[in-house]
């Protein structure tokens, strides 16, 4: 692979360079961690600096996991430390053995056997280290490197439909009963509240929820996988009375007409704002 220009580097660290000036020793060392930690890849084997797609056991998804490094415990042979949501790593060569060496922050963390990791593909990923000016503010300039990809999926083979991937994760508590102290509603979600069964399951059927018994966390709640919203804006009345689906109700700053179409695992939120154009708001 050809290697990119002084002026290429030089556009990856903009920041750096209104405050530090890009040096071309800057560029050496960016070219040198690059080189390093490309050769350095492994297809059969997880290597730091290595990403990782990560699906934990609740369900969460990572795209961006981050192989810090080899595990060194007792009993960790072939373990790999591994950040759900790093920063961009810092990355050093060593001058004893010319290996490169991650360090990152970030959260939270977890350790996986190489046995299951699956190779997946290649992927340019962004790594910092000390500029010319050493460890100052700003003083980190960025190299991009290319590196591999596995899947780590740790979720119940039953459940891998169901991940933050492809729907909303929404944990519903019941107060038992209309709750004085929070205007007498009885169910909680994320950013929501119903006062009333009825309310909270024409909330459920709009969303296509499907509710994972497994879930046994907190009491007095389920969880629920929703279908993903994606809203769209019609400012056309005639255009929005077009769309065939049901005329209902979105609260928005107050209550909007609005038709929702389910595709795939996501509910398209289509919301008539018609008025705003009538009123010469837009």
């Amino acid at each position: 692979m050809e290697q990119p220009t002084f002026e290429e580097v030089k556009s990856w660290n903009l920041g750096y360079n209104s405050q530090h000036f890009f040096s071309q020793g800057d560029y050496e060392l960016c070219l040198k961690i690059k080189k390093v930690i490309e050769e350095g890849r492994n297809p059969k084997r997880p290597m730091p600096g290595d990403i990782v797609v990560y699906t934990c056991a609740f369900g969460h998804h990572y795209k961006n996991a981050h192989i810090e490094g080899l595990n060194h415990f007792k009993d960790c042979n072939d373990t790999f430390s591994i950040c759900e949501q790093p920063y961009v790593p810092f990355a050093y060569i060593s001058k004893e053995t010319g290996e490169i060496s991650m360090n990152t922050s970030g959260g939270a963390w977890t350790s996986a056997h190489k046995k299951d990791l699956k190779l997946i593909g290649t992927r340019e990923k962004a790594f910092k280290d000390w500029g010319h000016c050493g460890a100052c503010g700003g003083g980190a300039v960025t190299t991009i490197a290319t590196v591999n990809v596995w899947r780590l999926n740790r979720r119940a083979k039953e459940l891998r439909k169901y991940t933050e991937k492809t729907h909303k994760m929404m944990i519903v508590s019941d107060r038992g009963g209309p709750d004085p102290e929070r205007m007498n509603y009885r169910f909680f979600g994320d950013g929501a509240a119903w006062k009333t069964q009825e309310e909270l399951d024409e909330f459920l059927k709009r969303y296509h929820a499907y509710q994972e018994l497994q879930y046994d966390v907190w009491p007095n709640s389920k969880k629920y996988w929703l279908f993903k919203k994606q809203y769209h804006w019609i400012y056309s009345r005639k255009q929005f009375e077009l769309i065939k689906a049901k005329e209902e109700i979105e609260y928005m700053n107050g209550e909007r007409p609005a038709k929702f179409i389910a595709k795939g695992t996501t509910l398209h939120c289509y919301v008539d704002r018609s008025d705003e154009v009538a009123n010469g708001k837009r």
